[in-house]
């Protein structure tokens, strides 16, 4: 069993964080047009072809045929590897701000 995290949604796109039973993460990403669903899959190096299958059946029953029953064909791009990192441009702003630094190459830094 699969528990879904939905991350973000727009009309013609969603993402998902997805969690295994042993608590191992994976990530979809997921392109709705008029006649396909396409889907970029993360998973981690350790999932077997069992697990990659056992998921994208799960998303396809739970997620995709709901939004779209009528789709003519699912096409899922899996990638291997772990997650390293999130990166987001007002994380970094929030932390010059907190700081009171100010963006690289501001006043702040050039100030002696």
């Amino acid at each position: 069993m699969f528990s879904y995290e939905r991350e973000s949604r727009t009309p013609q796109s969603e993402a998902y964080v997805i969690e295994n039973e042993q608590g191992s993460r994976a990530r979809a990403d997921l392109h709705f047009t008029p006649s396909i669903v396409y889907s970029t899959l993360c998973v981690p190096t350790d999932w077997s072809e069992d697990d990659i299958r056992d998921v994208i059946a799960d998303l396809d029953d739970r997620i995709v045929r709901t939004a779209d029953p009528f789709r003519e064909d699912f096409v899922v791009t899996v990638w291997s590897g772990d997650e390293l990192a999130v990166y987001s441009d007002e994380e970094s702003l929030n932390d010059y701000v907190i700081a009171g630094a100010g963006p690289p190459g501001g006043p702040a830094e050039r100030a002696e």
